[in-house]
């Protein structure tokens, strides 16, 4: 199924981001690209979950050590989020010339106005949709 949305993603890049001109390299690059980031968001995503929950038990429990810990758990997941997102950004530029990455913001930046959505959740927003 993730199959299938990375590639009428990169279908719909190419017939409305401009003349991307993406080699057969640069596309098994990008689906593989899409494969590994969204199977590590996936990954933080479920231990989020556990640990809100985790969370939830010691807010319930009146326990302030462990309301503490899950606390700063979160917050080590968020650190951990933005550097994995600034790492999967920097291997998009290791695929794409500054060209076609600029088609594809430019075009990004119009989906995000009509969809309502700010452009920096557009990444997460795509990667969990190929995801699923």
């Amino acid at each position: 199924m993730a199959q299938a949305k990375i590639d009428a993603l990169l279908k719909q890049w190419k017939e409305k981001s401009g003349n991307l001109d993406l080699t057969a390299d640069q596309e098994t690059k990008l689906k593989q690209w899409f494969v590994e980031c969204s199977d590590k968001l996936k990954q933080r995503k479920e231990g989020g979950r556990k640990v809100i929950g985790e969370l939830k038990t010691a807010v319930d429990g009146g326990d302030d050590t462990a309301t503490e810990g899950n606390l700063q758990k979160l917050r080590e997941g968020l650190r951990q989020h933005d550097q994995g997102r600034e790492k999967a950004l920097d291997e998009f530029d290791k695929i794409l010339n500054p060209i076609q990455r600029a088609r594809i913001v430019l075009f990004s930046v119009e989906e995000a106005k009509t969809k309502g959505q700010m452009v920096s959740y557009l990444l997460d927003s795509l990667l969990s949709e190929t995801a699923q």
